[in-house]
C-alpha cells in the first residue's frame, strides 16, 4: 500500500471520528476511538490540519483544550454552550447570534469574537435533574 493511500486512509479515519462526538472533543477521546487504527502523531496532524482550514476550532477551558468540528458552518453564527452542572460543550448555529453581535457592536462599540465565544448555563439533560 502506498504511503499516500495510507495516509488518506488514516485521515478519513480522524475526521469519521470527530464527526461521531455530538460536540467538544478531548484529543485523547479521538486516540481512544481510534487505538490502534491510528497514531498520535496522525491524529495531532489531522486536528492540526482541520484547524488550519477552519474546519476544527480549539478552545482552551480552564487546562484542557477542547476541540470541536465545525466543518463549513457559518462563522458568524458559531458559538458553544457549556454546561455548568455536567461540562458538557454543545456546539451551536443560531441566527439570534449575528442579532446579538450587531447590537453589542452599536451600543457598546464591542466586537465579538465567535472563536472564542462560550455561554455558560445548564443543558437539557441537567436542568431536567433539577
Amino acid at each position: 500500500m502506498s504511503r499516500e493511500k495510507y495516509n488518506t486512509e488514516q485521515s478519513a479515519l480522524v475526521l469519521e471520528a470527530i464527526r461521531g462526538f455530538d460536540g467538544n472533543f478531548e484529543i485523547k477521546q479521538i486516540e481512544e476511538v481510534l487505538k490502534d487504527r491510528v497514531g498520535a502523531a496522525t491524529i495531532y496532524r489531522q486536528i492540526k490540519k482541520l484547524s488550519d482550514e477552519g474546519k476544527v476550532k480549539k478552545q482552551l477551558i480552564g487546562e484542557t483544550n477542547y476541540y470541536c468540528y465545525i466543518g463549513d458552518c457559518d462563522n458568524e453564527k458559531h458559538f458553544n454552550l457549556l454546561c455548568r452542572s455536567c461540562g458538557k460543550m454543545q456546539h451551536t448555529d443560531c441566527d439570534c447570534l449575528e442579532n446579538f453581535r450587531k447590537e453589542i457592536a452599536k451600543d457598546h462599540g464591542f466586537e465579538i469574537d465567535n472563536d472564542h465565544l462560550i455561554i455558560s448555563g445548564y443543558c437539557k439533560e441537567c436542568k431536567n435533574e433539577q
